[in-house]
């Protein structure tokens, strides 16, 4: 989940209580940041790494499930072009090799068909968004299994 607007370990607690299973949090600062990984208490692997960013824009856990582990990433990306560059220029040190899953809110598109009103590919969020996508051969799975 991203846009938590948890922002501190009391909510975070609250919260955990009213929940079955584990709860991980990267606390947000202000209305617009918070991500957290829910956990169901039925899950039969474990999660052996949790890094978060400062900001409540990011967490990576490493699920471990039978013999396979995955790197589960979350993203909630910020709203301005500089600041998104930025976050895009940095996400990489959340990100390990193997098996990765990065879902979230980019709040941006990397694709025309994914917009009415498509921003302007050369921006500079955007060419640190396809860099980031290429180096760790990202790509959108819905996009190409049903189109």
């Amino acid at each position: 989940m991203q846009e938590t607007h948890v922002s501190c370990k009391k909510q975070a607690d609250h919260i955990a209580r009213i929940s079955l299973g584990e709860c991980f949090w990267s606390f947000g600062k202000g209305k617009f940041a918070g991500a957290a990984l829910f956990v169901s208490p039925r899950f039969s692997g474990k999660i052996s790494r949790f890094l978060f960013d400062c900001d409540g824009r990011v967490f990576s856990g490493l699920v471990i499930l039978v013999s396979r582990s995955f790197n589960v990433v979350n993203v909630y990306a910020p709203h301005t072009v500089s600041e998104r560059k930025t976050f895009f220029e940095n996400l990489h040190n959340f990100i390990s090799q193997g098996d990765l899953i990065v879902a979230g809110d980019f709040n941006c598109v990397d694709n025309v068909l994914d917009r009415l009103h498509f921003a302007d590919s050369s921006l500079p969020d955007k060419k640190h968004l396809h860099t980031l996508l290429s180096d760790f051969s990202l790509i959108d799975i819905w996009r190409k299994k049903n189109l």
